[in-house]
């Protein structure tokens, strides 16, 4: 994840690190990879980032990690993604347009690529993206404990739900305290 111009990859392990020490290294997990991409996005709306052709988010959706990430074609859509993150093996040639643009479960959407940037009929389904991981649900895939997100059509996923609603107090004073120097990845 690049936080600060600093890049790492998440450690294997859920929630906030247990110890603090002056020379300790802070565990970092994908819980903490979370958090800070919801304070990522949640920055990026109050600054109004985010609208325009440039201002493509920096960080996976899906694994949360900065670094070589590939960028939606699909028009208005600022997310990127790892390549191993979409089981991609290779760049698809030409359009590639994300998971953010059909059903997790049915495929439907306007999507005109399927996961890999192969062709297909794109159809006019409404769709319900989470607003912080890839899964989209059409109106008719939509789970009852989705919560909608205000008038934006997203919605916050169950799996979401879970991490949002945690106490995530620790997670954060780790991320305030952010020192590059203190953090690992294993």
């Amino acid at each position: 994840m690049r936080f600060n111009g600093d890049s790492f990859a998440a450690g294997g392990g859920r929630g906030p690190s247990k110890a603090r020490g002056k020379q300790e290294a802070i565990r970092l997990t994908a819980d903490h990879l979370h958090l800070a991409y919801v304070m990522y996005i949640e920055q990026r709306e109050r600054e109004g980032i985010g609208k325009s052709p440039g201002e493509e988010e920096s960080f996976c959706l899906k694994c949360k990690d900065g670094g070589d990430v590939l960028l939606c074609d699909f028009e208005g859509c600022v997310k990127s993604y790892h390549m191993r993150c979409c089981s991609l093996k290779k760049v698809p040639e030409g359009l590639w347009e994300c998971p953010r643009h059909r059903c997790i479960n049915c495929g439907s959407g306007p999507s005109q690529t399927d996961s890999q940037g192969h062709k297909r009929e794109p159809d006019g389904a409404k769709l319900r993206p989470c607003r912080t991981c890839p899964v989209t649900y059409c109106d008719r895939c939509l789970p009852e404990a989705s919560m909608s997100e205000g008038d934006t059509g997203e919605v916050v996923c169950v799996d979401c739900q879970e991490l949002h609603h945690s106490d995530n107090s620790l997670l954060e004073r780790d991320l305030m305290a952010w020192n590059p120097d203190l953090f690992t990845s294993t």
